[in-house]
């Protein structure tokens, strides 16, 4: 009886063990996948800087790449031609910026940022700066290089310049 006794105490040392190696094991996929997570935000603050002087070749792969190069095509210009156009834009201000995983283990982010442009300093306006807002949703997906997006999409929220066209037209009308 002792000795049965003994043996299912062994058993359920071993099983405690073997659950808590699984647990343990969970968590660390999880901080893994968490990690994973936090490195795509920090890839979005890249793609919004990049993307912003249309730089953001290198973190496009499948169907997003693709277009790229084809919007290049159809420009009819080179991608040494494009990464040496001079833009006005003078900063990028990120306002906040979200990622989760998604069932299919890609990841999605979520981002709000502004593009500050030189005005022409030359011109006469009290415009000094435009101000574009944007809303960007990129899907990440895993590849041999690191997380890479794979489809995005950028909405224009507000451009400073339509209130001031509005402020012109209002005055020239009124």
């Amino acid at each position: 009886m002792v000795i049965i006794g003994l043996f299912v105490t062994m058993l359920q040392i071993k099983s405690s063990s073997n659950d808590y190696k699984n647990q343990i094991n969970d968590l660390e996929k999880e901080l893994q996948g968490q990690r994973e997570v936090e490195n795509v935000v920090a890839l979005t603050k890249e793609f919004i800087e990049k993307s912003s002087v249309g730089q953001q070749k290198d973190l496009l792969t499948g169907s997003a790449k693709e277009m790229y190069e084809k919007a290049l095509a159809n420009k009819g210009i080179s991608e040494d031609e494009h990464l040496e156009n001079e833009s006005s834009l003078e900063d990028v201000n990120i306002i906040n910026v979200f990622s989760e995983r998604n069932e299919n283990n890609s990841i999605t982010s979520y981002a709000m940022y502004q593009s500050i442009y030189e005005m022409n300093p030359n011109s006469d306006t009290e415009v000094s700066q435009r101000i574009v807002s944007f809303s960007l949703t990129a899907t990440w997906d895993k590849t041999k290089d690191g997380y890479k997006v794979s489809d995005y999409k950028i909405d224009l929220l507000k451009d400073s310049l339509d209130d001031y066209l509005l402020k012109e037209m209002s005055e020239n009308n009124g």
